[in-house]
């Protein structure tokens, strides 16, 4: 929740850096984005999603009709090792998958609402329903070595900068702010690689450590119950999201930690974040690049998992760049 509350008030305050920019401005016509569709399909794919010479090599997705879950592509980052699945492959959607880093092993699934593409529609027609969640990522398994919970941070980073940044004053301010409410949380706007990071223990929505063998399965419909570390999900959120308290415990290499977290602000479907008073194109606030579902190592910068959501949105974005 706290991260999509951070994601949200980055969004305001992009549009806020430039205030003559009003919402209807956000949004192509359907002659704009037909045409900036057209020109991004002609494009090859590694060119438009080639980073910086600075920036770590990530692989590109295919050429956009032969994607499995169009308009949506999961793409696992480059030293995430999917499972029966091929690099340029995108992840399954709608059904658990295995996967594998060099500090974590376990499965995840990734469920969208409204994604007629998905692998299992009906499971994620039950899940979604009576819910206003727009997405779920739950992910299950074990650490490699033993960490400290706060070393491990979840969020979305970016290497490029943001389309419309804030003045720098603002994002002081908003520091100054979450340093006082949420002590982990680590945020910067106006960068040429902005990111907002918080600690995962934190900030996920369900948490759980479990013997090997007792842990849940992660296709259930109902919500994963928080259950091992002694607190209740309110309460381990306030407690492990300050460092100094996240730095006590560890995710040790024996448990099986079950992590899920949802969100029902942003659409990848169509790339939509719901601010309430309007519906913002995301692809043009992120500069074409991709939310992430992710976790990482702050002290060796190393990832736990990451799974990119690409849209056919983020080509169009590149195309009129």
């Amino acid at each position: 929740i706290l991260l999509s509350h951070l994601i949200i008030l980055q969004a305001t305050l992009l549009l806020a850096g430039n205030p003559s920019r009003k919402g209807s401005d956000i949004k192509m016509d359907d002659e704009q984005q037909a045409t900036s569709l057209e020109t991004s399909l002609a494009r090859p794919i590694d060119e438009i999603f080639t980073k910086p010479e600075s920036a770590p090599v990530v692989h590109a997705p295919p050429a956009v009709d032969s994607w499995p879950h169009r308009p949506v592509f999961i793409l696992a980052g480059k030293d995430v090792s999917v499972h029966r699945t091929k690099s340029e492959e995108s992840c399954p959607i709608g059904i658990p998958f295995d996967f594998e880093t060099h500090l974590f092993s376990g499965k995840a699934l990734i469920r969208i609402r409204n994604l007629e593409t998905s692998d299992n529609p009906k499971s994620d027609a039950e899940y979604f329903a009576g819910r206003k969640r727009l997405s779920q990522c739950i992910v299950q398994g074990r650490f490699k070595k033993e960490m400290k919970l706060s070393d491990v941070f979840c969020g979305r980073e970016y290497e490029k900068p943001m389309k419309q940044k804030p003045p720098p004053f603002v994002n002081k301010i908003v520091q100054t702010f979450l340093r006082r409410v949420a002590p982990g949380v680590e945020i910067d706007l106006c960068s040429d690689n902005p990111k907002v990071l918080a600690p995962l223990a934190g900030s996920v929505q369900g948490l759980r450590a479990d013997a090997e063998g007792q842990e849940p399965d992660i296709l259930t419909i109902d919500d994963v119950e928080d259950y091992g570390f002694d607190l209740d999900a309110k309460r381990r959120k306030k407690k492990f999201s300050d460092p100094r308290h996240a730095s006590k415990h560890v995710f040790d290499t024996e448990t099986v930690y079950t992590f899920n977290s949802f969100d029902d602000s942003i659409s990848y479907v169509d790339y939509q974040m719901n601010l309430k008073v309007m519906k913002l194109d995301m692809s043009l606030v992120l500069n074409g690049q991709p939310f992430q579902f992710m976790a990482k190592s702050k002290s060796d910068g190393g990832y736990l998992w990451l799974f990119n959501i690409c849209n056919e949105r983020l080509l169009e974005n590149n195309a009129s760049a």
